[in-house]
Order: C-alpha cells, then structure tokens, then sequence
C-alpha cells in the first residue's frame, strides 16, 4: 500500500506540492519481510519528469513485547542488518559506514528516535533523519532514488515501513 499525501504551500517564492512517500517493494511498504537468504530492496523515488526534495526520511517498526537496545524489535537478532542507500545516476552509495543491526545502532544514527509503549499492546519504535538539519534537502531526480535493503529475517515482526518527506519542484 502506497502512502501519498500531498498538499499545496505556499511561502515566498512559487508554490510546492509537499508529500510523504513510503518505500516499497513489488507494490507492498510492509518491510516485515525475510531477507536473510535473498536481500529485500525497499526503494523510492520520483515517476518521470518529476524533481524531489527530501526534507527528512523515517523509519517506523512496531512489535509485540519489549523492546531492546541490543536487538531488532522484541529480540530479533540481526547478523546482516539494514542498509540505507542512495542511489544517484544508477551509482548507489551507502549511506553508513556500517549496517543497522540494533535498536541501538538505529539510535546513534538518526536525530530523533521515539519509543513508544502505551501500557498494554505492542511497542512502536519511530527514528528520522532530518537532511534539512544539515544544511540541504536530498535532491532526487527519476533517476535517482533511496533505498532500504533488509537483510535479515523480520518477519517475527508486527509491522515496519519506511517512508520520506518532502516537496515536489
């Protein structure tokens, strides 16, 4: 399922079409996939003709039971991990020196991580990278896109999915 909102702003130069755009894979965002043999490629990016800026990406999973810094999720042990990747021009560059393997490893990497347990229920996790904290929007053309790579099984999971924020030049 394809998640696109878009809405119309308007500041002191032209008008621009901000919309929130979930990564998938064959047609489908759920990440809870099994990647552990074959890598799972979850991507993104603009249809022909369209210019993207990305404000900032997330990432949300959500599992049963508690999390934990030093697993995936409610104890699932990643060997391989996720890997975020920018594809410029059909060269992919990777985004991190290593993979995120942990609750831990998604932490020291993002700039906002959110736990959230509501008492009873499943526990969700939600992490952002904010590119305009850094000086710029990540500009991607219909050429380009971003990626998430699973490569582990996560299928133990509830529910994870990825998505991006931005505004259409």
């Amino acid at each position: 399922m394809s998640l696109l909102r878009s809405v119309t702003i308007q500041d002191s130069g032209p008008q621009k079409q901000l919309f929130f755009k979930r990564f998938e894979n064959g047609g489908s965002a759920d990440m809870n996939v099994n990647g552990s043999v074959t890598p799972v490629v979850f991507s993104v990016s603009p249809p022909a003709g369209e210019v993207w800026r990305i404000a900032s990406w997330s990432l949300y999973v959500q599992d049963g039971g508690t999390f934990d810094a030093e697993k995936w999720g409610n104890g699932i042990t990643m060997t391989n991990g996720l890997l975020p990747i920018l594809n410029i021009g059909g060269t992919d560059y990777d985004m991190l020196e290593f993979t995120i393997k942990t609750s831990g490893d998604l932490s020291s990497v993002c700039d906002g991580l959110n736990h959230l347990a509501f008492g009873t229920g499943d526990e969700i996790v939600t992490a952002e990278w904010d590119f305009i904290s850094k000086g710029q929007y990540v500009r991607l053309t219909e050429n380009d896109s971003i990626k998430l790579v699973v490569q582990d099984d996560l299928t133990g999971l509830v529910k994870q999915y990825s998505l991006i924020k931005g505004y259409k030049e």
